[in-house]
């Protein structure tokens, strides 16, 4: 609660520890997924935009459908915390596997543009990123009306980290 009233008055530095310190301490607190969306909207107005998109992509693995968030509300009952976290965690794990992957599209073509090698891995590390979290999206929402589109992406991102193997199979599915 003390968090959220930083958050009210615009202190969102001190709202961030506070919901950071919960988070960690209470970790199968049915309030969680609300508190990781404020703890994003926070980053978010302190213009942190790389660490609002990690915790973004830790939504979808933290409270999604098969992690120990979501088991352990399922056995305590808590219907309306699995509803809002399981379309909390679907959306933020999509946006942060297209961001990912927007990002590396970026770094790559500078890399091409300033022949850099060492861009060209970070583009390489970024493309696995996203391949990786274009993966457990698809693993946790195998019949997403979407999935072959994202079952597309997370091949090409494959492809362009250099997981010719993996890119070749997840291609052919």
């Amino acid at each position: 609660r003390l968090a959220d009233i930083l958050f009210d008055n615009t202190r969102y530095q001190e709202a961030v520890k506070i919901y950071r310190m919960a988070l960690t301490n209470y970790p199968l607190s049915p309030e969680n997924p609300q508190y990781h969306d404020k703890l994003i909207l926070a980053l978010e107005r302190l213009r942190r935009f790389d660490e609002a998109v990690e915790e973004r992509r830790k939504i979808g693995v933290f409270y999604g459908p098969g992690s120990d968030w979501y088991a352990h509300q399922e056995k305590e009952g808590n219907q309306d915390a699995m509803v809002f976290a399981r379309e909390l965690a679907k959306n933020n794990l999509i946006d942060s596997a297209t961001w990912y992957h927007e990002q590396a599209q970026k770094i790559a073509q500078e890399a091409v543009d300033r022949k850099d090698p060492n861009l060209e891995a970070r583009a390489k590390e970024s493309f696995a990123v996203a391949a990786a979290t274009y993966e457990k999206f698809l693993e946790a929402y195998p019949h997403d009306r979407e999935s072959y589109k994202w079952q597309y992406y997370q091949a090409e991102c494959l492809f362009y980290s250099g997981q010719f193997n993996e890119a070749a199979g997840a291609y052919s599915s």
